[in-house]
């Protein structure tokens, strides 16, 4: 029998080309023969894709984690200038209590002093 001759990069582009579900069905079926180099090649050929798929993931679970860290921090950022806002609002909220309690107390005395003014009218 003929010594079938290739390289590693030629075998893999036949493998890329018939995708991996075709790989596994094949080495199951014992097509790459056993204990030899093509299915050393197909069984290495799949561990770089799983771990291509698993590092794809975790790359795209830590961008997922990144934005939902920097949306958190905008979030918390909005907090902070809302409290800071409400803060603002209390303290001239408090500054118009106070005018009010002054102008209310104007009024009192100028009342008082309206009515004081007629009981000295009256009284002879």
């Amino acid at each position: 029998m003929p010594q079938e001759t290739f390289t590693v990069q030629q075998f893999w582009a036949t493998l890329d080309a018939v995708g991996e579900e075709t790989v596994r069905e094949r080495l199951v079926a014992g097509v790459y023969g056993s204990g030899n180099k093509k299915k050393e090649l197909a069984e290495e050929w799949l561990r770089r894709k799983d771990q291509s798929r698993a590092l794809s993931l975790e790359s795209e679970r830590t961008g997922i984690a990144s934005k939902a860290a920097d949306a958190a921090t905008r979030a918390a950022d909005a907090a902070t200038r809302a409290a800071e806002a409400a803060e603002e609002q209390a303290r001239l909220a408090r500054t118009a209590n106070t005018r009010a309690t002054l102008a209310l107390a104007i009024a009192v005395i100028s009342a008082i002093i309206a009515v004081w003014d007629k009981i000295i009218a009256i009284v002879p």
